[in-house]
């Protein structure tokens, strides 16, 4: 195997200098994998062929993927592979099925007005509507965990200013339901 070049036939490889570092980017069909001093990204899921990544002269990694894990909840997934012979992995950002997940916002305890769901559930019904006038204490919405409910009230007098949430949305704790702005 030449340096820059796959022993794959159908695979095609190049590399650009930076700060010293040569950078590969290997290109297999329509994958892509890059190898940098920042993390590895990886698109589609990475097929089984050698490369060889000159990071100095006569410093040369050879890399063999094995296996691409399972997406998880945070949109990564395993790259198992093997590097100068030892076995590896790591954690890889899938962007493509990062854009088919659905991510809420957190809501942060700092903001007053935000609404954060107190566990994990789906919402079954939302009370209030964007503009409605609520009181402390007043039913915002109701979660159903394991067959429970639960009904999140307003934590301060208010205006519904966005509501992030439709019936049937599955919520992990602390996403946000919605933002209320205060009365003064």
């Amino acid at each position: 195997m030449h340096r820059g070049q796959s022993d794959s036939g159908d695979s095609t490889d190049s590399y650009t200098r930076y700060r010293g570092l040569k950078i590969a980017t290997v290109h297999y069909s329509s994958l892509s994998l890059h190898l940098s001093p920042s993390p590895l990204s990886l698109h589609p899921p990475l097929p089984p062929f050698p490369s060889q990544v000159e990071i100095e002269r006569g410093k040369t990694l050879h890399i063999k993927a094995l296996a691409v894990g399972d997406l998880n909840k945070t949109g990564q997934r395993g790259v198992f592979f093997e590097l100068n012979g030892q076995l590896r992995s790591v954690l890889v950002k899938d962007n493509v099925a990062m854009k088919e997940m659905k991510f809420h916002p957190k809501a942060l305890k700092s903001v007053r007005g935000q609404v954060g769901a107190p566990m994990p559930g789906k919402v079954i019904e939302v009370k209030v509507e964007p503009g409605q006038k609520v009181e402390k204490g007043q039913p915002l919405c109701v979660l159903s965990a394991m067959k429970m409910e639960t009904v999140v009230n307003s934590p301060l007098t208010g205006v519904v200013t966005v509501i992030h949430v439709n019936t049937d949305t599955s919520l992990e704790g602390d996403d946000l339901i919605l933002e209320i702005t205060a009365e003064e």
